[in-house]
């Protein structure tokens, strides 16, 4: 494999998509939060098994065209097993490192199963840890009644916590809390809740773009709190509906927001200003904290002798990247997903001279298309091409 003229960095990893949706991408360019989540129970209601099996294998290609070679499918669409089978398939589709994130079916299907269908889903998707797609438990704090489940399976959990800081202190009374617990958005939690993740050694998933455009209680990513308890954040995409669905704007758009605020500080005098973060930081959170934050790092987040090879090439001599300065600030601050030449996972060669490997893409958008059009006539969203969205 030729690298001269390129960049080679390990695999982008995002801990927390919603990929059902993703039919509909930038369908609602400036949605906020509450109407996202009615118009989601809109569609969650109309969605096939084979609608969540093209969400999730064209947002697993996607990610993998963008330079993902890890992504955290956080299914809340489980409304029988065979959507939560459909969505097992597509990411196993797709050769992407996946994650599939078990999660309860938005429209309360009563034929979903949730919880218990998790024992069938790990006997007969999941019964090695070590295959390229697991198994994790997604839940939203209020629902941690089916935790013990995750644990008596030996797989993680992965939470929404964008508010309600009391729903913390009471997993934190039942002894749910630990190392194995992802949180997610963390925007409205008291000193306490968030002195209880420390405690506990949980991990968190900041998707920064999606709190501050959509309004996930109140708007404000919580990157320099996590940063004065000494938590270094990974970073998620969250939905593709309205928001990018690439690494490069979440690292960019989280070091701007930082330096903004932290600028701020110092500009009015603030003694105690925080220290301002860096390019390599951000890539740190786009890699190492996303590995850390699966429970992978021992396998990917970094390239070292002894890990499985998921990494990226980006063309460091591009109209856009030449001539090559800095290699850290290139990948932060001037790539993009067309610079991304070539990504490998688990040693398997996905893109090659910027193409995916063996994906037919025309046929795929004419699947993905005739289903979207169809979702959106039972659901009664018009595709309004040129319009704001609902």
């Amino acid at each position: 494999m030729e690298a001269a003229g390129k960049i080679v960095f390990p695999g982008f990893i995002d801990t927390h998509r919603h990929c059902w949706q993703n039919l509909f991408r930038r369908f609602a360019p400036n949605i906020l939060w509450q109407r996202y989540r009615e118009s989601s129970d809109d569609f969650a209601n109309v969605y096939r098994p084979d609608d969540v099996y093209l969400g999730g294998l064209v947002s697993a290609l996607g990610a993998l065209h963008s330079g993902f070679t890890t992504m955290l499918d956080w299914s809340h669409i489980s409304n029988t097993p065979e959507h939560s089978n459909a969505a097992i398939a597509g990411l196993k589709a797709s050769g992407i490192r996946g994650i599939y994130g078990y999660g309860q079916a938005r429209s309360g299907w009563p034929a979903s199963q949730y919880p218990h269908d998790i024992s069938r889903i790990r006997k007969e998707h999941f019964s090695s840890d070590d295959q390229l797609v697991t198994l994790c438990l997604a839940a939203d704090i209020e629902r941690n009644r089916h935790w013990h489940l995750a644990r008596e399976l030996g797989i993680r959990v992965t939470a929404h916590a964008a508010r309600h800081p009391e729903l913390i202190h009471e997993i934190h009374r039942k002894g749910l809390m630990g190392p194995d617990v992802t949180y997610i958005h963390c925007t409205a939690l008291d000193d306490a809740a968030w002195r209880h993740i420390v405690d506990s050694g949980g991990s968190i998933s900041l998707a920064v773009m999606s709190v501050a455009q959509l309004g996930v209680a109140g708007g404000v990513p919580p990157i320099q709190k996590a940063l004065d308890l000494g938590i270094r954040p990974s970073l998620s995409t969250d939905v593709e509906v309205s928001l990018p669905g690439d690494m490069f704007s979440q690292m960019r758009v989280a070091l701007s927001l930082q330096r903004s605020a932290a600028n701020d500080r110092r500009m009015h005098g603030e003694a105690d200003a925080p220290a301002l973060l860096m390019a390599r930081d951000v890539l740190e959170f786009a890699t190492v904290e996303g590995a850390r934050a699966l429970g992978m790092l021992d396998r990917i987040g970094t390239l070292s002798p002894g890990k499985q090879a998921d990494f990226v090439m980006l063309d460091a001599e591009d109209y856009n990247t030449m001539p090559l300065n800095n290699a850290v600030g290139t990948i932060v601050s001037g790539a993009d997903a067309g610079n991304v030449e070539a990504v490998v996972v688990a040693g398997a060669i996905r893109k090659w001279d910027r193409r995916l490997v063996g994906v037919d893409k025309r046929a795929l958008l004419e699947r993905v298309t005739a289903a979207r059009t169809w979702l959106a006539e039972q659901a009664g969203y018009p595709i309004d091409l040129l319009g704001d969205g609902p």
